[in-house]
C-alpha cells in the first residue's frame, strides 16, 4: 500500500536511483533542508548542477570555510565580464557540497560547460515557509509559474544535458541526490523521462580563478546578513537548534545593536527601553506582513529602527549587520572586492559578475539616515563657532534638553503614582514589592506588591519659568 510520504517522495524522483531536491539558491533555510535530507537519507553520490571545470576550484574554496570566496572564470576575451560561483555557507549547493566532503561521498558536477551564463534571477514565496511546509508542497506551488526554456536556448541545452549526465550516473551508484534550481527541474526531469537528445559540448578555455571576498564587501556577496550567516556558523558547532536561527539571528542582531548603542551612548539605555523594544518589534512584523513576506528584510528593520528608536540606533544596527568574523585580514593576501552586480578582482581589475547560482531576485533600496558628528567634527565646529552670529551654544544646550527629558520623566512617573494600586502578592510581583502596605499588614504575613498602570496620555509642551536673579530663601 502506498501512503501519502511515498508519494510525496516519489514527486522528486527520476526512477529508482535518483533523488532530486530542488533549491532556491542564496536561501538558507534551503540550505538546512539540504542538511536535513543528507542526514535522513543514505545517498553515495551528490550531483550539482555546476560545470565540471569549476570542480578543483570550488572543493578547494569549500575546504576554506568559513571563509567566503569567490570562483571566477571570465565571459569574454577582454575580461571586462565574468561567471563565478558564491562558496557562501548558506547556499544550498555549497552546504551539500560541504557535507559530501566531510563524509566522503561521491560529488558529480554536472552542468554543460558554457562560458556564456544567462543568470536568471527569479521571485519566489518566502524560503521561510519550510519551517512549516514540504519541499514537495513549494516545489508545486512554484511549478505553476515556471515558464519553459525556449527551444536550443541556454537554458534548454543546460537541462537537457544534466538530465543525460544524470541517466549516466544512475549507472554507477545506487542512490544520488541531485540539488538544481527550482526554476529548471521540471524541464529536467522532463528530459531525464523523454529521453530527449543531448547537446554537444563545444570545448573552450578560460582561466578560473578562486580569492577570498574582502569583509567591507560581503555585506553585497552573501546570500544572508554577514552577522547571521555568522551565527549559522557558530551554531553549526554547538549545541543549538539551526532551524530557528532565521528568526533567531533577527532578534541576536537587534538586541546586539541595542546593547552596543548602550555602550556606546549610555543615555539611549532610557530610550530604548523593553517597551519601545516591544513597539519596535511589533513595528517590524506588520511592515513586514504589509511587504508580503515572513520574515523581515533588513531595510525593514533599518526603517523600523529609524522611526521608533532614531537614527542612531539604525546606523548602529547596519553596522553591527555587516560583521563577519572569519577569514584572513592579512592584507598582503590577494582578495576581491564585491559590489553590487561587480567585482574588483586582483588580476582582472573591475569586471561585471553573473553568479551561476542564481536565486530570488533582489530588490536594492535606499534609506536615509543621518549619524551623529565625530569628535573632529565637533572640535572643529567649537573652532568655528562665533557666539555674536549664533544664538546656540551646544553644552548649554544639552543640559537644557536633559533637564527636560529629567522634568517630562518625572512628570510622567507622578501621574502613574496616582493611579497605582496595591494588592497581594500570588505568582507575580508586578512592578516591585509594596514596602509600605506590607509593613502595615506585618500581622498577617502577607506579601503586597504594587501595580503601577502607565500614565494615560503624554507631555507636549513644558515651561521653563527663570527667576533671575534666584532669591535663595524663596527657593
Amino acid at each position: 500500500m502506498t501512503t501519502r510520504a511515498d508519494k510525496r517522495r516519489a514527486f522528486f524522483d527520476f526512477g529508482d536511483r535518483i533523488r532530486v531536491l530542488p533549491v532556491v539558491h542564496g536561501s538558507a533555510d534551503f540550505a538546512l533542508a539540504v542538511r536535513e535530507e543528507l542526514l535522513a537519507n543514505h545517498y553515495d553520490c551528490l550531483a550539482v548542477p555546476l560545470p565540471a571545470s569549476f570542480e578543483p576550484a570550488v572543493m578547494d574554496a569549500v575546504a576554506l570555510l568559513p571563509q567566503v570566496s569567490m570562483v571566477v572564470q571570465t565571459m569574454d576575451d577582454e575580461g571586462q565580464t565574468a561567471s563565478h560561483v558564491p562558496i557562501d555557507p548558506c547556499q544550498p549547493v555549497i552546504r551539500g557540497l560541504r557535507m559530501a566532503q566531510a563524509e566522503r561521498k561521491a560529488i558529480a558536477f554536472i552542468d554543460l560547460e558554457h562560458r556564456e551564463v544567462e543568470g536568471a534571477e527569479g521571485y519566489y514565496p518566502d524560503a521561510f515557509a519550510l519551517k512549516g511546509l514540504a519541499p514537495d508542497k513549494f516545489a508545486a506551488a512554484v511549478l505553476s509559474v515556471s515558464e519553459p526554456p525556449a527551444a536550443e536556448s541556454l537554458r534548454d541545452r543546460r537541462c537537457r544535458h544534466m538530465a543525460f549526465q544524470l541517466g549516466k550516473l544512475s549507472l554507477d551508484f545506487e542512490r544520488i541526490l541531485f540539488l538544481p534550481s527550482i526554476a529548471d527541474w521540471p524541464f529536467i526531469r522532463d528530459a531525464f523521462v523523454r529521453r530527449l537528445p543531448y547537446p554537444e559540448e563545444v570545448p573552450y578555455f578560460a582561466p578560473i580563478h578562486c580569492w577570498p571576498v574582502a569583509k567591507e564587501g560581503l555585506f553585497f556577496y552573501l546570500a544572508e546578513l554577514p552577522f547571521i550567516t555568522a551565527l549559522y556558523e557558530k551554531v553549526r558547532f554547538g549545541i543549538e537548534d539551526e532551524r530557528s536561527m532565521s528568526v533567531d539571528g533577527v532578534k541576536e542582531l537587534v538586541l546586539e545593536s541595542r546593547d552596543r548603542l548602550v555602550r556606546r551612548k549610555a543615555s539611549a539605555r532610557r530610550r530604548i527601553s523593553i517597551k519601545t523594544m516591544g513597539i519596535y518589534l511589533q513595528y517590524v512584523r506588520n511592515l513586514t506582513l504589509l511587504s508580503r513576506r515572513l520574515r523581515p528584510e533588513l531595510v525593514t528593520l533599518l526603517e523600523a529602527a529609524k522611526q521608533v528608536c532614531g537614527d542612531d540606533f539604525a546606523i548602529t544596527m547596519l553596522e553591527v549587520a555587516r560583521e563577519y568574523p572569519f577569514g584572513t585580514d592579512d592584507p598582503d593576501t590577494p582578495r576581491a572586492r564585491a559590489s553590487i552586480d561587480s567585482a574588483e578582482l586582483p588580476e582582472l581589475g573591475t569586471v561585471e559578475i553573473t553568479s551561476r547560482l542564481p536565486g530570488a531576485e533582489l530588490e536594492w533600496r535606499s534609506i536615509d539616515l543621518r549619524r551623529e558628528p565625530d569628535e573632529p567634527e565637533r572640535k572643529r565646529w567649537k573652532q568655528v563657532w562665533n557666539p555674536h552670529e549664533q544664538c546656540s551654544y551646544p553644552p548649554e544646550d544639552r543640559r537644557i534638553e536633559s533637564f527636560n527629558l529629567h522634568v517630562r520623566e518625572q512628570a510622567k512617573s507622578l501621574i502613574s503614582n496616582d493611579l497605582a494600586r496595591s494588592e497581594k502578592f500570588t505568582s507575580s510581583l508586578k512592578d516591585g514589592l509594596d514596602i509600605r502596605e506590607t509593613l502595615r499588614n506585618w500581622h498577617t504575613k502577607d506579601l503586597y506588591v504594587r501595580e503601577v498602570p502607565p500614565a494615560r496620555g503624554s507631555l507636549e509642551i513644558v515651561v521653563f519659568l527663570f527667576d533671575v536673579p534666584a532669591e535663595a530663601n524663596m527657593y
